[in-house]
């Protein structure tokens, strides 16, 4: 579902969908948010923004090649979640 709530704009998810994962920039630990992407019987890591949050759901958007660079991800294939697409919740 494409959604404006809060004056965001993106698509919501339940917040059990979206997952953490921390990864070292430097001397720093970091961490970037994801969701599991379904696609052919295969499951695929989407990296995504989380622009808003309440106890139930959020708002995500798609990471640009900047975004993405940004996180170390330059060689990341898998960048986008629409508004179809299967989604893995664990």
């Amino acid at each position: 579902m494409d959604i404006i709530w809060w004056e965001y704009e993106g698509l919501k998810l339940p917040n059990k969908a979206v997952n953490t994962e921390q990864y070292t920039s430097g001397t720093d630990t970091l961490e970037r948010n994801y969701i599991t992407l379904l696609k052919y019987g295969i499951e695929y890591k989407v990296y995504v923004n989380v622009t808003r949050k309440n106890d139930d759901y959020c708002i995500i958007e798609n990471l640009d090649d900047k975004q993405l660079k940004k996180l170390g991800l330059e060689e990341y294939d898998n960048k986008e979640i629409n508004i179809y697409d299967k989604i893995v919740i664990k």
